[in-house]
C-alpha cells in the first residue's frame, strides 16, 4: 500500500525550502521544529501537534503507516483503521483476519529538562549575535531583545528579525544519542501506558477487542536504523499485561516515486 506522507502545515515551510544549501535547510527545520516542541511539551520533535483534533488525526495517521509496515515487514494485514470517537485508550480500531484489534500510539517524549537545555542554549546564542548586529543594525537587534523578553515569550516572533543564514547559528548541538536515555524513555512510556489500559480493563472498556498493540513512534535524532534492532534485544522491557505486543516505528525515509515513504517497525521484545 503506498500511503501519501500527512505534514503538518507549518509556519515558513515554503520559505525553508527556498534557503539555499540543503544543509542549511534541514538545520533551519530543526531549529523550526524544537520551537514548536516547546509550544507542545508534551511531545518530540517533527511531532508535535497543537491540539487534540490533530492529535486525533495524527494518530490515525501513524497507525495507516503501522499497518502499511506491518503487513510488509510481519505479514500481518491490519485493514479499517479507524479513530476512537471517545479519544481514550485505545486511540485507534482496526481489523486483523475479522477481528476487532486495538491500537494506542505514544511517544518517547522530549523531557522538561531537554527543552529548558534547547532553549537556554540558543538564547545564549542569540545575545550573542545580537551584539554582532547592533554595531550594524542596532534597530533590528532591539526588535530582537523585544521579542525575547516579552510575555508570553515570542521566539518565533525573534526569528522574524533574524535572516536565515544567522538563523543557523541559533541551533543548538544535538547530543550524542545514548542507549541508557533512550532504553529510560522506552520503559517509561511503556509503564505508563500499561497503568491506563489497566484502568480501562477494569471499567471493561477493552472487552470487545480481540488483540491490543502499542506503537511508540519516536524521531530520535541519532538513533541508528540498522542498529535498532540489537538495541531493543539489550533493553529491560517491562512485561506487557494488558498489551498483546509492542512495536516502536521510526521516522519516514523517503521512497522511490513522489510523495511515498515507509517508516520502519520494529516489534519490541518483552
Amino acid at each position: 500500500m503506498d500511503r501519501k506522507r500527512r505534514d503538518s502545515p507549518r509556519i515558513g515551510d515554503q520559505d525553508i525550502e527556498n534557503w539555499g544549501p540543503l544543509q542549511d535547510a534541514e538545520l533551519l527545520r530543526g531549529l523550526q521544529e524544537l520551537i514548536e516542541a516547546e509550544q507542545n511539551a508534551g511531545y518530540p520533535p517533527l511531532e508535535a501537534v497543537p491540539d487534540d483534533d490533530a492529535k486525533g488525526w495524527q494518530e490515525l495517521s501513524d497507525c495507516e503507516d503501522f499497518a502499511t509496515e506491518l503487513e510488509l515487514e510481519f505479514g500481518v494485514p491490519l485493514c479499517n483503521i479507524e479513530k476512537n470517537p471517545e479519544q481514550a485508550l485505545p486511540d485507534c480500531f482496526g481489523k486483523i483476519d475479522g477481528q476487532r484489534v486495538g491500537i494506542e500510539v505514544t511517544r518517547l517524549t522530549i523531557t522538561p529538562e531537554e527543552i529548558a537545555w534547547q532553549r537556554d542554549c540558543r538564547l545564549s546564542n542569540i545575545d550573542g549575535l545580537c551584539l554582532e548586529i547592533e554595531r550594524d543594525d542596532p534597530a533590528r537587534a532591539r526588535k530582537i531583545r523585544s521579542a525575547l523578553t516579552a510575555k508570553p515569550f515570542k521566539f518565533a516572533k525573534a526569528l522574524k528579525h533574524i535572516a536565515p543564514f544567522e538563523q543557523v547559528r541559533i541551533e543548538p548541538p544535538r547530543p550524542a544519542w545514548l542507549f541508557d536515555y533512550f532504553q529510560k524513555r522506552l520503559r517509561a512510556a511503556i509503564r505508563e501506558k500499561e497503568e491506563i489500559a489497566a484502568n480501562r480493563a477494569e471499567e471493561g472498556r477493552l472487552d470487545e477487542i480481540e488483540k491490543l498493540f502499542l506503537l511508540i513512534r519516536t524521531n530520535e535524532y541519532n538513533l541508528p536504523e540498522e542498529r535498532v534492532g540489537k538495541y531493543l534485544q539489550r533493553v529491560e522491557i517491562p512485561a506487557l499485561q494488558h498489551f498483546d505486543d509492542a512495536y516502536l516505528i521510526l521516522p519516514a525515509r523517503a521512497m522511490d516515486g513522489p510523495g511515498r515513504h515507509s517508516c520502519p517497525v520494529f516489534r519490541i521484545p518483552a
